[in-house]
């Protein structure tokens, strides 16, 4: 409920903020799970916003751990669907949280879920891409490992 609530004060609150929106390539709004979108990061939490309000289904982003530091921004983050990714930048000696949080990935993937992850792994205020991190590579590795969808 909190999470179609925010998602349609954001999809509304876009009117006044954008002059326009342009979106290319596949249409989200009819995207199914298990999906995983991956998406250049420019705008810090504005573009899983923006993925978000595209999305008919609800998603599940990626958000960096120390974001959940803090008791009520950690309630309001897990509410929106929030998975804390752990990186060496900032909480280094919780790199091994990060299994855990592919797992969950997987979880998400089984029941039909869509995940958002940004590979590049940081935000920049630049129009050029960057080498991806290894996240991506490690939930679709990790994927690849479940029955159903491996049909070899």
């Amino acid at each position: 409920m909190y999470y179609r609530l925010v998602k349609i004060i954001a999809a509304f609150s876009q009117l006044f903020f954008f002059r326009r929106k342009i979106v290319s390539g596949y249409d989200l709004k009819d995207l199914k799970g298990p999906a995983i979108i991956a998406s250049n990061h420019p705008n810090s939490m504005v573009d899983a916003i923006l993925i978000a309000t595209e999305c008919k289904e609800p998603v599940h982003f990626m958000v960096r751990s120390d974001m959940f530091n803090h008791p009520l921004f950690r309630k309001f983050l897990l509410a929106l669907n929030g998975l804390p990714i752990f990186r060496e930048a900032e909480e280094k000696y919780k790199l091994r949280e990060n299994f855990n949080v592919i797992r969950h990935c997987i979880d998400i993937l089984k029941t039909n879920g869509i995940i958002i992850i940004f590979p590049d792994g940081i935000t920049m205020h630049d129009w050029t891409l960057r080498l991806p991190k290894s996240g991506l590579a490690q939930i679709i590795w990790a994927a690849k490992e479940y029955p159903k969808w491996n049909k070899n």
